[in-house]
């Protein structure tokens, strides 16, 4: 509004005398106190802006001057009035009464605000490409362009334009520029623009934007964090509270979440689908097979399933059968089919042909992988290639175990951890160590490794430990996959199956700041390693 005062004051000092002289008895019914800057001033601050407009038609009609249709114009934006303001302007694109920009900057507010998101972003273009340095620095026009991209799904282009012009401060554009990021599937450039900014959600749309680029880039107790943040929180967020729960290893709230959507009909395959997987964490297994009526048969997904279900069922060439299928296609699933294969092929000691796939895998797939997936194929390759006679490069303790299995080693490794699994004091470790070696001879694993290196059993052992005084009545064992290697044992509760391997067996773990409520329980009656 302050250029409009300006250049009225100007048309004031040039043509009021004229004005004065020429206009009619008809135009005297204009306010006659308007005889000053001060005067136009008082009419624009009391909101008179159809007697401004009226005097601007005057001037231009007495001096066509066409800065007069630029004035018009922002004050026809200001009464909403954008389809008069866009006529105004668009004569001025061409000429050069106005700078280029302004006249495009005021389009570009039109179109904006008229909801014209394709015409905004084309206009905000142009502003940009006209634009001097100092007013690239103008952030609602920027704010506006990724706006009007996001709206319209023009994200290429919008990305285009951050890369081209990576200029932007205020929290709405920031939050426009990680939208974008998102919904083009980049969360992990979105995760870098939050971290320079120090960017803050301030509404449950926003919210929930961010626990899903947490979620995806494995940032699980942030997306969790701002979750619980969310006033209302509606069947598909508490799909995403499921899944969190789930990658984070708790199974069992997991499938409390995902059971209760079942029941209520919401999206029944897919939540049926995470009910499944859930389970077979659980090593719930009749009750997952169960539920795979719930899925659509001849489904790669449910045909995945079935083949998870058979490993954990210990029905090896069953599986064997599906996954082949499954990795024929170049699919979802081809990756992940061709790592439960070699995991099989482990079972069966063929390691060879393990060894075959995770090579494929790893020279194909790579790049792909998040940390986590890229270090169990990694230490897969490793199991394969050493009973093969290949060295490996031992990097860690799982690594050492794996080349060369030593009882005493593991008898070491819990010596530096006994405090921390909460045995009771003066535990006997060798006399535990043969028991377990008893207890799981004959037992299939009750968590099978299928894309992971180690396999876990979990077998009743009364006093295995105490935490705050409650009892903790079974062991769980870790061994290297296939095998009765035992590396590790701890107590637990019925409900600590399984949560992580040692952070010093496959690499840096993600620093954790949440606990979760059955973590919290985790703590209380049972333990990891």
């Amino acid at each position: 509004m302050c250029d409009t005062i300006n250049y009225i004051f100007i048309l004031v000092v040039l043509y009021l005398g004229e004005v004065n002289k020429t206009l009619s008895s008809e135009n005297k019914n204009l306010d006659k106190e308007v005889i000053s800057f001060y005067d136009v001033k008082k009419l624009i601050e009391k909101n008179r802006i159809d007697e401004v407009i009226e005097m601007l038609n005057k001037m231009f009609v007495l001096t066509g001057d066409l800065k007069c249709h630029f004035e018009l114009a922002k004050l026809y934006i200001k009464k909403h009035n954008y389809d008069e303001a866009i006529n105004l302007l668009l004569s001025l694109v061409d000429c050069d009464s106005v700078k280029s920009y302004y006249v495009h900057y005021e389009l570009c507010l039109c179109y904006f605000y008229s909801k014209k998101y394709n015409e905004c972003f084309d206009c905000g273009i142009k502003t940009y490409e006209s634009s001097d340095n100092q007013e690239k620095c103008d952030d609602y026009l920027y704010y506006m362009i990724i706006s009007s991209a996001n709206k319209t799904s023009r994200l290429q282009e919008g990305l285009s334009f951050i890369e081209k012009y990576p200029c932007y401060k205020n929290p709405k554009t920031v939050n426009q520029v990680i939208s974008l990021y998102h919904d083009l599937k980049m969360n992990n450039k979105a995760l870098e623009v939050i971290r320079s900014t120090s960017f803050e959600s301030e509404n449950d749309y926003d919210r929930i934007t961010l626990s899903y680029i947490y979620y995806d880039t494995g940032n699980m107790d942030k997306a969790y964090d701002v979750l619980n943040k969310i006033e209302k929180t509606d069947d598909s967020l508490m799909i995403l509270k499921g899944k969190i729960e789930y990658r984070q290893t708790n199974y069992l709230e997991s499938e409390k979440i995902f059971g209760r959507l079942v029941k209520k009909g919401y999206r029944p395959s897919k939540t049926a689908y995470l009910l499944i997987k859930s389970q077979i964490r659980l090593g719930k297994i009749e009750e997952a097979r169960n539920n795979l009526k719930l899925i659509p048969a001849n489904l790669a997904k449910t045909e995945f399933l079935k083949a998870t279900i058979c490993i954990y069922s210990n029905e090896l060439d069953e599986a064997e059968n599906i996954l082949e299928k499954l990795s024929e296609n170049d699919g979802k699933y081809r990756c992940i089919s061709l790592i439960y294969l070699a995991s099989i092929h482990i079972r069966k000691h063929q390691y060879t042909e393990a060894l075959s796939l995770l090579g494929f895998v790893y020279f194909n797939y790579k790049t792909t992988f998040d940390k986590r997936i890229l270090s169990n194929v990694v230490m897969l390759i490793s199991i394969a290639q050493t009973n093969i006679g290949i060295d490996i490069q031992k990097t860690n303790y799982v690594m050492e175990q794996v080349a060369n299995f030593s009882q005493n080693a593991t008898l070491r490794h819990m010596e530096d951890r006994v405090n921390g699994y909460h045995f009771f004091k003066n535990i006997d470790l060798q006399a535990t160590f043969d028991r377990l070696q008893e207890l799981i001879a004959d037992e299939y694993p009750k968590i099978c490794a299928c894309s992971r290196a180690c396999d876990a059993y979990v077998v009743d052992f009364p006093s295995a430990g105490v935490f705050y005084d409650k009892p903790l009545d079974k062991m769980q064992v870790i061994t290297v996959i296939g095998t009765k290697d035992i590396i590790s044992f701890y107590p637990v509760s019925e409900l600590s199956y399984w949560k992580n391997f040692d952070s010093d067996s496959v690499g840096p773990a993600i620093k954790v700041k949440r606990l979760s409520q059955i973590e919290k329980f985790n703590k209380k009656y049972g333990n990891c390693y």
